[in-house]
């Protein structure tokens, strides 16, 4: 049996208004076999860089210079393994771009 954990570590800009041109974005990284405890600031900038990528794609089909993350939430997702000592550790970022008012 393996159980795992998500655990909300971060929101960015909450509550704001799904008007105008907003699309979904994603963001995931992970480490496996390692310890699967403690910080995950790195994979959190991996995957946050990810959907950064994604909300400026999305502005570029709108004729924005870059886009602008919406509604985020950044969770850490635990996989203990092999007696609670080693696993992967993940971090998943959702939410949603819209293009920047300069």
């Amino acid at each position: 049996m393996l159980v795992g954990c998500t655990t909300k570590i971060a929101s960015i800009n909450p509550n704001q208004p799904m008007t105008g041109h907003v699309n979904p974005v994603l963001g995931y990284a992970c480490n496996n076999f390692t310890w699967p405890y403690g910080k995950a600031d790195d994979l959190k900038q991996q995957a946050l860089q990810q959907a950064q990528n994604q909300a400026n794609r999305f502005a570029e089909t709108a004729g924005a210079k870059e886009g602008e993350l919406i509604n985020v939430t950044v969770k850490k997702e635990m996989w203990p393994w092999f007696w609670w000592l080693l696993g992967s550790k993940c971090v998943k970022v959702e939410g949603y771009a819209r293009p920047k008012a300069d």
